[in-house]
């Protein structure tokens, strides 16, 4: 059985994960996430869960997503605020 060459320094100054998620385009669900905040700025997760068929916790990850990615942003209260599309 032949041995691997490892080199630990070359693999703790490797960034394995800098281009993960560059480039990556809307999928299905987001774009209807955005067409529907865009309609209805007044959103919140039960209430958008409700407009894409989906769960209320998976309305709230892909909310989380595309805040985090730029996509959209939150004004005002978590009560009384509204989403914006930014991109």
């Amino acid at each position: 059985m032949a041995t691997i060459p490892f080199d630990k320094d070359v693999v703790a100054t490797m960034n394995v994960g800098a281009n993960v998620g560059v480039n990556v385009v809307l999928d299905k669900i987001e774009k209807l996430i955005l067409e529907k905040i865009l309609k209805f700025t007044i959103l919140n997760a039960v209430k958008l869960s409700f407009l894409i068929d989906k769960s209320k916790r998976t309305a709230e990850r892909y909310l989380k997503s595309l805040k985090e990615r730029g996509y959209i942003i939150r004004e005002g209260s978590d009560k009384k605020g509204v989403w914006r599309v930014l991109k």
